[in-house]
């Protein structure tokens, strides 16, 4: 499954003994070409500027996919998927979008009343599974509609297998709660002299969503502390 999708490759210093020196680094997922340049200092010699080099990094079917990187929960959005052959023949595709149901589900656009431009979502039962025939140095491509239903980090994995070759990669959504942040507080003071025990409740709005709420609990020997916590932000 193709996921280390970097957006600088190599940065680093290695310290050379010898005239040729030779480090190892994984390849990255991502079907690109990478520009690899590098410079020396030497306290003799000076400063030396290696001549780029390009590093191709290809696969012979390749999956190309566009979602966006953050949606709202019961937001509708498109997930895009264009597998490319670089193979010398045609290939029979068989491409399939698999996520957690319980985080998406799959919609159809259907037309409110006949009236032009407006349209609503129903959840569709279609498979989002499709055969692709893609021919030689070409391209074949499939959309579905998800809404999200959960809020958090959703997991796409996206998968074209061929006759002579495949590619699976995996694409991570972040799904917010449509809402606003609330905070609450409870503040006490505790005595130190003398043993310290007390249950706190937490009284959170019907309406939250599990996923969002994060409890914090912090110590201040000052009777200010919490509102001296930001005070450098307004100075």
């Amino acid at each position: 499954v193709r996921k280390y999708f970097p957006d600088v490759w190599i940065f680093e210093t290695v310290q050379a003994t010898n005239a040729t020196t030779e480090f190892t680094q994984n390849v990255t997922e991502t079907i690109t070409t990478w520009t690899i340049s590098g410079f020396s200092i030497n306290q003799e010699h000076g400063l030396a500027i290696a001549e780029p080099q390009k590093l191709k990094v290809m696969h012979s079917i390749e999956i190309k996919t566009g979602t966006p990187n953050a949606v709202k929960v019961g937001e509708v959005f498109k997930i895009d998927s264009t597998v490319h052959n670089y193979l010398e023949n045609r290939q029979t595709v068989q491409l399939s979008i698999d996520f957690d149901p319980k985080e998406l589900e799959i919609v159809e656009e259907k037309n409110v009343h006949g009236k032009p431009g407006c349209f609503e979502y129903k959840k569709s039962y279609a498979s989002s599974s499709k055969t692709l025939n893609v021919n030689s140095q070409s391209a074949g491509s499939h959309v579905i509609l998800a809404r999200a239903l959960k809020s958090g980090n959703v997991k796409i994995n996206i998968e074209a297998t061929g006759q002579d070759a495949s590619d699976k990669v995996e694409k991570v959504v972040k799904v917010d709660y449509e809402g606003v942040k609330q905070f609450l507080s409870t503040p006490m003071l505790i005595d130190l002299k003398t043993p310290f025990s007390k249950v706190v409740a937490i009284d959170l709005p019907s309406n939250v969503d599990p996923a969002t709420v994060k409890i914090e609990a912090s110590i201040s020997g000052n009777i200010l502390g919490p509102a001296l916590e930001y005070v450098e932000r307004f100075m």
